[in-house]
């Protein structure tokens, strides 16, 4: 018997990404992996893109809704609970489907990034919340360059984390992880689907 393997779909909003889901999930008796980092968080249906419950009907969908707004998923924490459900499919000779736009959690599962286990730190937190966001950035931009690039500069909790990361490591965060596939990309196969908005168009045209 063939070994399952993993099927990603990557791609910007509205590329037809849940579309092309559904369709091999259905072809192929496939769950559904969640890899948007928005998506994850419950009360964020507008503008994310999320299925739709309709859409999610008769097919497994994991990781979804799967956290509070006001209690942040940590990369860790989703990076944990993914692979932990690859694993569990695996087992049943299963191959999941992991869809999603969010290039660090979907790099987390296919390039096996360890990302530093550093808990929340209130205090740390709470003299972050009396400064600035505008000055968090730029002091995040001095200290580690390339972390500062990969965040939006109006995007709150990763400036903080970001620095959170850096004065309980004494670490500059964006050189923490390390890549070290997972054992499955090694022995099984891994299906990559890039979808662009031009991708959609031309399908939309042919049906």
């Amino acid at each position: 018997m063939k070994e399952p393997g993993l099927i990603v779909i990557f791609g910007a909003t509205a590329t037809g990404k849940t579309d092309l889901a559904i369709q091999l999930a259905q072809h192929f008796n496939s769950p559904i992996l969640n890899g948007d980092s928005r998506q994850v968080y419950r009360y964020f249906d507008i503008g994310t893109a999320k299925p739709t419950i309709e859409e999610r009907k008769g097919i497994p969908h994991f990781l979804i809704d799967i956290a509070d707004p006001d209690r942040p998923l940590t990369l860790a924490d989703y990076q944990t609970q993914a692979m932990a459900l690859i694993n569990h499919f695996h087992g049943q000779n299963i191959t999941p489907i992991l869809v999603g736009g969010s290039g660090f959690y979907l790099k987390s599962i296919t390039h096996g990034v360890v990302i530093p286990a550093v808990p929340p730190q209130d205090s740390l937190r709470q003299q972050f919340s009396q400064i600035d966001q505008t000055l968090l950035y730029q002091y995040l931009a001095q200290i580690d360059p390339d972390r500062a690039k990969a965040i939006h500069k109006n995007d709150r909790f990763r400036t903080t984390r970001a620095l959170e990361i850096f004065y309980t490591t004494a670490q500059i965060p964006s050189q923490l992880g390390q890549c070290h596939p997972p054992n499955f990309l090694f022995t099984r196969s891994v299906s990559c689907l890039l979808l662009q908005k031009s991708t959609r168009e031309k399908l939309n045209r042919e049906s």
